[in-house]
């Protein structure tokens, strides 16, 4: 047969989650808020030099400029 681990109602009352308090809650959200900008300006970076790419490449195959 199987074993099937549980943890019961009684079980899962016991544990203890520990907060972290106001100060450090709100120095998490702050940097997960710097973090969030950053990645979008790299992503619109990206985006942009993605476009730039595709443009000379077209141009690069047309014959418009040659290398």
């Amino acid at each position: 047969g199987s074993v099937r681990d549980s943890l019961n109602y009684s079980d899962l009352a016991e544990i203890e989650v520990h907060l972290p308090d106001d100060i450090i809650a709100d120095k998490i959200i702050n940097l997960n808020k710097t973090i969030s900008k950053q990645l979008l300006v790299h992503q619109q970076k990206l985006n942009a030099i993605k476009l730039q790419q595709k443009s000379l490449m077209q141009l690069l195959l047309t014959g418009i400029v040659r290398v």
